[in-house]
């Protein structure tokens, strides 16, 4: 029943008072029954909320963990492929100019035994040509044994041509050991021939005695030769020892 009006100073009809009670306990229990179900539904928003911004973060989380392995692998190989080059068996050497020209110098009694000068080619070379070196004899500033190859930089007479010959030191070692005529360091042929051939240990020993060196592996004796050696480096492959 709806709420009646009680006129101020007038005897309520008791009946009256207590249906409005009544109305009074009806709307108080409905707005509550209101606010119950409305903070319920508040509530089941709030969790539908929860579990979609965690359902949100964790794939993003997954994506970002994703992306970090990708990263992970790609290092992995990066540094896989790093160690293969490192361990690669054709790195480029570490190369020493093995060449005594101060002492050759000396021994000829000259500034320079460099006699090849080509100012175009900007090759400048030995070509031999001097007596007391046997037109051609190389002196070396250390053991050629101490490094795994040999590179001979090399040219004709005039210096316009410029190559090199590789030579592995043990090879080159046994052949000298063993010959008693010429080996070659250089045996190439092009328009012309160009070689510089070396006389084997012993025979270098007997036509050599004043210039032979105490270590016969810091010496090459002059057999023949047709043209000019710019340099002979000692190559060392660098292993990351």
């Amino acid at each position: 029943m709806p709420l009646v009006e009680i006129q101020n100073g007038s005897l309520a009809d008791p009946d009256i008072v207590n249906g409005n009670f009544d109305y009074l306990d009806d709307r108080i229990t409905d707005t509550a029954n209101r606010i119950y179900t409305n903070n319920t539904t508040i509530n089941s928003r709030i969790t539908n909320l929860q579990t979609y911004l965690e359902g949100q973060i964790s794939a993003n989380i997954n994506v970002v963990n994703g992306s970090i392995d990708t990263i992970n692998e790609f290092l992995d190989a990066l540094d896989a492929r790093i160690d293969e080059l490192e361990e690669s068996p054709f790195p480029i050497p570490e190369k020493t100019a093995l060449i005594d020209w101060e002492n050759m110098a000396f021994k000829a009694n000259v500034a320079d035994v460099r006699n090849i000068n080509n100012t175009t080619t900007g090759i400048k070379a030995y070509g031999g040509d001097y007596n007391v070196l046997h037109s051609g004899d190389i002196y070396l500033k250390e053991d050629f044994t101490n490094y795994e190859r040999l590179m001979v930089v090399w040219c004709d007479d005039s210096g316009a041509v410029l190559n090199s010959t590789i030579i592995e030191t043990w090879a080159l070692d046994f052949l000298l050991s063993q010959s008693k005529g010429r080996t070659s360091l250089i045996n190439q042929q092009y328009a012309a021939n160009y070689y510089w051939g070396v006389w084997g240990y012993e025979y270098s020993a007997t036509i050599s005695s004043v210039q032979y060196q105490t270590n016969k592996k810091f010496f090459f004796c002059n057999g023949q030769q047709n043209c000019g050696i710019v340099e002979i480096y000692g190559l060392k492959n660098n292993r990351g020892e």
